[in-house]
């Protein structure tokens, strides 16, 4: 990130299986990096124990965007 710079970030967190401190951490630093750049991060392929833990600690619609796959993400970018 640091050399490329993007302004738009698709995160596909389908492979997670739980949502940790670390993860949530690591996330909100991507996205201050991403919000610094004037640039979008779209999250999507959450299972359901990330994304109930994502809603209860009010990140979702609110600091993170999430889209339901990889489609939606990228035409939410466009």
């Amino acid at each position: 990130m640091e050399r490329e710079q993007p302004d738009k970030l698709l995160a596909d967190l389908s492979d997670v299986e739980y949502c940790s401190t670390a993860l949530i951490n690591a996330l909100l630093m991507v996205q201050r990096r991403v919000q610094a750049r004037s640039g979008v991060m779209k999250l999507f392929g959450l299972r359901e124990i990330v994304q109930e833990t994502l809603q209860q600690l009010k990140l979702v619609g609110t600091l993170f965007s999430v889209c339901v796959d990889e489609i939606a993400a990228k035409n939410a970018c466009e």
